[in-house]
């Protein structure tokens, strides 16, 4: 058994909501969007409560669809949910604009915890959408870049999720070059649950730091060494046990509580 200290976090969702999100997944009647969207509302409801969530869509142009932050109740999140369930749709894809109006937010972050996550299926797209641009792609690339960096170093998390991209696009670079150290993920169109769950272990665990109820302890012991009677004596009052896995040694204790341990990330 695990048990994870929580606290509440701020996160604000960067969601595209370009045409192409309405792609459908192979072999599924599903979308790209109808996966963000769960994945999203999955996300909201395990967030503790007295987190604060909002969300800025973009494609041409972006939309921030709260204002500010909404702190997370039973009641609210029905709220936000509706929001996540209606995104707005459009042409073109302006991450540079996308980042602007998140950079815009930084001071609405109030809690310790503070993420960004960002969600796209493309690279940048100047001269298309709801908002043309005289600004070159190179510009757009270069300010989308810049506002992460702000936003980053305003002690913010900035998760990157690029979906269906090329490993050596132009999208995907941008992506990893907005997101936080090690915070860049590509997944396909059906893996952004995984993804999201994954995301949540940092999140929701408060610090990253977990409480291990039942935990099994092995230590293997180096085949240059031996084991005395003196050794084996202390192990066994300790409740470990002596046991030979193939060619190695190991001492195992069961059922140890692991208080505070600092766990990956990821698990």
């Amino acid at each position: 058994a695990i048990e994870q200290q929580t606290t509440p976090a701020d996160v604000l969702f960067v969601l595209d909501t370009s045409v192409s999100m309405d792609t459908l997944v192979s072999g599924s009647e599903k979308s790209r969007i109808d996966g963000l969207v769960t994945a999203t509302k999955d996300m909201i409801e395990d967030l503790p409560d007295g987190s604060r969530v909002a969300i800025i869509t973009f494609n041409g142009s972006p939309k921030k669809v709260t204002e500010n932050f909404i702190e997370l109740t039973d009641d609210s999140r029905d709220t936000v949910n509706n929001y996540v369930d209606n995104l707005p749709r459009g042409t073109g894809t302006r991450q540079d604009l996308a980042l602007e109006a998140a950079e815009e937010m930084v001071e609405l972050f109030t809690l310790d915890k503070k993420y960004v996550v960002l969600v796209s299926d493309g690279g940048l797209h100047v001269n298309s959408g709801n908002n043309h641009s005289k600004k070159s792609l190179e510009q757009a690339y270069a300010d989308a870049v810049s506002s992460a960096e702000a936003i980053k170093n305003s002690g913010i998390t900035l998760y990157s999720i690029g979906l269906d991209m090329s490993e050596d696009s132009s999208a995907t670079s941008l992506m990893k070059d907005m997101a936080s150290e090690n915070a860049y993920f590509e997944a396909t169109s059906d893996e952004i649950e995984v993804i999201f769950d994954s995301l949540k272990a940092d999140i929701v665990v408060d610090s990253k730091l977990r409480t291990y109820r039942t935990a099994t302890v092995r230590d293997y012991i180096d085949s240059r060494f031996e084991l005395t009677e003196e050794a084996m004596a202390v192990i066994t009052e300790s409740g470990g046990s002596v046991v030979t896995e193939g060619d190695s040694v190991c001492v195992v204790w069961e059922n140890v509580i692991l208080d505070n341990w600092k766990a990956p990330i990821f698990t």
